[in-house]
């Protein structure tokens, strides 16, 4: 019942970020957010279009990738390319954080690692004060397997 109440939250939070930015909220673009709220994972188009399409909720690429589009241009995702497999990958961004994101071959997703690296910490919010860097925007990422015993 948290996790309800949570989504429930995060979603009025996103919708009211349309409101002050008097963007319209389309029956399309509130359906796409309530499947990024509920599945807060990395996704793909396809698994965006595959959530959509499982809740009878008809739709094109064209349509999620313009609404994607707009979602980042009023910062409520991150956006993340995969240059090994020239993918793209969407989140909402629910919190302001600082993390490594580790793509796991095997598992074929991405883990999130919390960023401890004193210096590196250092550097971002230096570049972050100078506007430089958006905290939200800047990542490490690494792949590789993890064992079980990681």
């Amino acid at each position: 019942m948290l996790d309800l109440e949570h989504d429930n939250q995060t979603l009025k939070d996103y919708i009211s970020v349309f409101e002050r930015n008097k963007m319209r909220l389309t029956q399309s673009r509130l359906m796409l957010l309530q499947c990024l709220v509920q599945h807060r994972d990395w996704h793909t188009l396809a698994e965006l279009k595959h959530h959509l399409e499982q809740n009878q909720q008809r739709t094109t690429l064209a349509s999620i990738y313009n609404n994607l589009k707009i979602f980042a241009k009023l910062k409520l995702i991150n956006i993340f390319v995969d240059t090994n497999r020239f993918e793209t990958y969407y989140c909402l961004r629910h919190e302001n954080h600082k993390h490594i994101y580790f793509f796991d071959e095997n598992q074929r997703k991405f883990l999130t690692l919390p960023l401890q690296d004193k210096e590196a910490l250092s550097l971002i919010g230096h570049k972050s004060k100078h506007g430089k860097i958006k905290l939200n925007d800047f990542y490490i990422v690494a792949s590789g397997t993890l064992e079980d015993d990681q």
